[in-house]
């Protein structure tokens, strides 16, 4: 175990949603990323953590801000 901040990934095989970013105000295809968060396991030099709660978000593709924060749920949902 150890402490690292990991950067969001995108989740492979979920549908984008359109919507307007808050951030920069254009529509386009929000893509579901996840972000590792509280206690982390894995290795040093890994992009990605063993094991790890997580948090869903739907950001824009233009400015990668103005996410929205989902749940695994909508996460499911959004799978293909």
């Amino acid at each position: 175990m150890f402490l690292k901040d990991y950067e969001l990934f995108f989740v492979k095989n979920t549908k984008t949603v359109k919507m307007i970013c808050d951030n920069c105000g254009n529509d386009s295809e929000h893509q579901v990323f996840e972000e590792p968060k509280g206690i982390v396991v894995g290795f040093p030099l890994a992009k990605k953590p063993w094991l790890a709660m997580k948090n869903y978000y739907l950001l824009c593709p233009i400015c990668k801000k103005g996410g929205k924060k989902i749940n695994k749920d909508q996460v499911n949902a959004l799978k293909k």
